[in-house]
């Protein structure tokens, strides 16, 4: 949970929040370095370390793990490949991103599937496009109601609509 409320700021803008008066909360500002940090702590208990060559990353921790264990790594996973993918608090690295997001994909955490899919419709590695394989990894984090995902299904439908149906 710190490493989410460091990500992403506070949702207040003052004290207490929106419409209260109450409970004191004060603003957190994003800290993506703080961010990271909790993630990785919670992320290293599956995955100690990380190999040597990230393109060459296969899956490794046991599913003896236990399902909280693995449900919070997994979570961590999805952060930390959203962050290598977008830059934020480290050099932007889409083969970090990859391998994170494929570390969180293995314990089918919805954000992870998504960057997947962002990282083969975009050939953000090797250049190497996989519509199909985006697509796949689109519908599955859509059907585990992430609306990111629901949103990237729905750019490919409108782009592949006749221009004809489009006003």
């Amino acid at each position: 949970r710190l490493g989410k409320i460091f990500y992403q700021g506070s949702v207040y803008g003052g004290v207490g929040g929106i419409a209260s008066g109450g409970d004191g909360a004060s603003p957190v500002p994003r800290d993506f370095h703080a961010a990271r940090h909790y993630f990785l702590r919670i992320a290293r208990q599956l995955w100690p370390q990380d190999p040597a060559n990230p393109k060459r990353h296969q899956p490794s921790p046991s599913k003896d793990s236990t399902q909280i264990q693995s449900g919070y790594a997994a979570l961590a996973a999805g952060y930390l490949g959203r962050m290598y993918l977008r830059g934020e608090g480290v050099r932007q690295d889409f083969v970090m991103a990859k391998m994170w997001f494929e570390r969180g994909a293995e314990f089918g955490e919805k954000e992870s599937h998504n960057g997947l899919g962002i990282v083969w419709r975009d050939g953000l590695v090797d250049g190497k496009k996989d519509l199909k394989k985006a697509l796949a990894y689109f519908g599955t984090a859509a059907n585990q109601e992430l609306a990111e995902a629901h949103v990237n299904l729905g750019k490919y439908h409108y782009c592949w609509l006749p221009r004809s149906l489009v006003k």
